[in-house]
């Protein structure tokens, strides 16, 4: 990303804007590839991944995980 380039040129706001949305979209990737990464251990995964995307990736199982036994359980009955 070049800061003069363009409509950039001298207009830091919109340089900034760019670094968010690519710093969006990599934190997206990532967590989206710790999600999906169901072969590692569990103790090897939480230092294996950002401690933020761990958090994020570990509730998102955990909800996962409860949904899917809260409606085993309405199928049983």
């Amino acid at each position: 990303m070049n800061v003069n380039e363009g409509e950039k040129k001298g207009n830091v706001e919109k340089w900034l804007l760019e670094i968010e949305n690519e710093m969006m979209d990599t934190l997206r990737v990532i967590t989206k590839n710790c999600i999906s990464d169901e072969k590692t251990v569990r103790t090897k995964w939480v230092l294996l991944w950002p401690a933020m995307v761990t958090l994020a990736g570990d509730m998102i199982r955990w909800t996962t995980d409860s949904e899917k036994a809260i409606n085993s359980i309405r199928e049983d009955n």
